[in-house]
């Protein structure tokens, strides 16, 4: 039975250098070594500046455009999809009232952004795939609601020999547009594409509003403290199932689920499972 173990905490850790994974072409990369990354801006190709690539209409539904080998998708919402390269940052302790990192540990954003905008609560689903990484690696993604109110979005995983999106994680910015690092982990050794999905704003009463910042995505995982080690440390608090499609499901369901921790300290785990009986 193949167990496939995804890792995804909220708390940063270091990258240790000291393990070597092999390219196909003989080459090698150190645990640590930049994969992919993008900044909306100039990085890995010059974005459009301060202009949308959708307008949010329903006419847009489903489109999708690929820039800098990522892909952006407007959804089935006809989300609006919006470049800004001079979005201000503010890293922890600054004066600034607006897009600053909510902690010491959410800082490394860079000025420029990309947006999904959408009026209407339900207005989301809007997304942009990155183009496909040699696992074992590390995903961070910084990102604020643009709005003023909670935001989320999720993460999912899809592995090249599966051929099909896993839902991962459900991220919640917090209210007041302050800059959140999100870290997720994979630990398997496919090649892996990852997407990120707008959802819903957590409010009732305001728009549909996340900026993206930076992606970065590196090789390997910390093997040194162990990335299983620091969640065991932990104290569990809750447990929830969900299906392939991000539903949450009961833990007695058959098949393949994905099994999520939540930890007494608010960072979370988890993994996928094959389930042909009772847990």
């Amino acid at each position: 039975m193949k167990k496939i173990t995804l890792w995804a905490l909220t708390s940063f850790f270091l990258l240790s250098s000291a393990h070597v994974f092999a390219k196909s072409n003989s080459a090698t990369v150190n645990v640590g070594d930049t994969l992919f990354y993008t900044d909306f801006v100039s990085k890995p190709v010059t974005f459009p500046v301060t202009s949308s690539l959708y307008l949010a209409s329903t006419a847009n539904a489903n489109k999708d455009t690929i820039i800098g080998k990522i892909d952006f998708g407007a959804g089935p919402n006809g989300q609006r999809i919006y470049f800004n390269n001079t979005q201000s940052v503010n890293q922890y302790g600054s004066t600034a009232t607006n897009y600053v990192s909510q902690t010491s540990s959410d800082d490394g954003a860079t000025v420029g952004s990309m947006q999904f905008i959408k009026a209407g609560t339900s207005g989301g689903k809007g997304y942009f795939t990155l183009p496909y990484v040699k696992g074992p690696c590390t995903i961070y993604a910084w990102a604020c609601d643009g709005q003023g109110y909670a935001q989320r979005y999720s993460v999912w995983f899809q592995e090249k020999s599966v051929g099909n999106f896993v839902y991962q994680d459900t991220v919640n910015l917090p209210a007041g547009k302050l800059i959140k690092k999100n870290i997720n982990t994979y630990t398997g050794t496919d090649s892996l594409q990852v997407k990120f999905i707008s959802g819903s704003c957590a409010s009732s009463s305001s728009n549909t509003n996340i900026y993206f910042f930076n992606i970065l995505v590196t090789a390997g995982v910390n093997t040194t403290t162990g990335i299983e080690t620091v969640a065991a440390s932990k104290t569990p608090v809750s447990t929830k199932y969900y299906d392939l499609f991000g539903r949450e499901t009961p833990s007695t369901t058959q098949g393949v689920l994905i099994e999520r921790i939540i930890y007494s300290d608010g960072s979370s785990s988890t993994k996928k499972i094959i389930h042909s009986g009772n847990l």
